[in-house]
């Protein structure tokens, strides 16, 4: 077989694989989540969490099935039981932290300020604030 043949052969090869791969990851990619919507600690079969995908500074994401919602609401560290979220938020500038109770709805019913830098957040399914 001649040089040039040979070539050909594996450019074409390539060029096949780099096609197929291509149409893989675009098969698998999730769904694109909508638009800033209501995220709510009610839903049932969803999962609320904190997006860590590029450019989305933390905000809330509930997962339920293929749809996802993102919230408007952002936090550093969220816990949620009973009804009641916390989410522990930066204020203002490094050393600067402040607690958001939440609601079912994630709405805010009260901000604590804090001083440090916390990195837990826990509620009780009991606790009424």
């Amino acid at each position: 077989m001649r040089r040039r043949t040979r070539i050909t052969i594996a450019a074409a090869g390539c060029t096949a694989l780099a096609v197929l791969a291509g149409l893989a990851i675009a098969a698998v990619r999730p769904p694109a989540p909508s638009a800033m919507a209501s995220v709510s600690l009610t839903q049932r079969a969803a999962l609320v969490a904190r997006s860590t995908a590029a450019g989305s500074r933390g905000h809330l994401i509930a997962v339920a099935g293929p749809e996802r919602v993102v919230s408007p609401l952002s936090c550093n560290r969220l816990y949620a039981a009973g009804g009641t979220g916390v989410c522990l938020r930066q204020d203002g500038d490094l050393t600067t932290y402040q607690l958001a109770v939440l609601d079912e709805h994630l709405l805010l019913r009260r901000e604590i300020p804090l001083v440090g830098l916390p990195n837990r957040a826990r509620v009780s399914p009991r606790t009424t604030w």
